[in-house]
C-alpha cells in the first residue's frame, strides 16, 4: 500500500513542525512522531477513522496531543491512501478539502 501526502499537506506539516520547534526542538520532534503514528495506523487500517459525514470521501484522524488532525481519502483499500491536508482544529472544517491532485 501506498500512502501519498498532497504537496500541500506537505507544506501543512513542515509548517507546524517549524512552529513547534520554534518553541521547543522536542517538541516537533514529537508531533512528527505522533504523526507517523497514525500513518502506520492507516497502513493497518484504513477504515479505522470516521468519515466527516455520512456523504464525505475524507476521513479524519485526530493526533492525541497535538491539536491536529489529518484528513485523507481512501482511494483503493488495498494499495492508495492520500492524506490530502494536516488541519490545525482552528481551522475552518472545509479547510483543504477541495484540493486537487495533479494527473501525473
Amino acid at each position: 500500500m501506498n500512502i501519498d501526502f498532497h504537496p500541500l499537506a506537505v507544506g501543512d506539516l513542515l509548517d507546524a513542525q517549524k512552529y513547534y520547534g520554534e518553541i521547543n526542538p522536542a517538541l516537533s520532534k514529537d508531533f512528527r512522531q505522533q504523526l507517523d503514528l497514525i500513518v502506520d495506523s492507516l497502513f493497518a487500517s484504513p477504515f479505522h477513522y470516521h468519515p466527516l459525514s455520512s456523504r464525505s470521501r475524507f476521513r479524519r484522524a485526530n493526533m492525541k496531543r497535538f491539536p491536529f488532525n489529518l484528513i485523507y481519502e481512501i482511494v483503493d483499500a488495498d494499495s492508495l491512501i492520500r492524506i490530502v491536508v494536516v488541519r490545525h482544529n482552528k481551522r475552518h472544517p472545509s479547510y483543504g478539502l477541495n484540493r486537487k491532485w495533479s494527473s501525473t
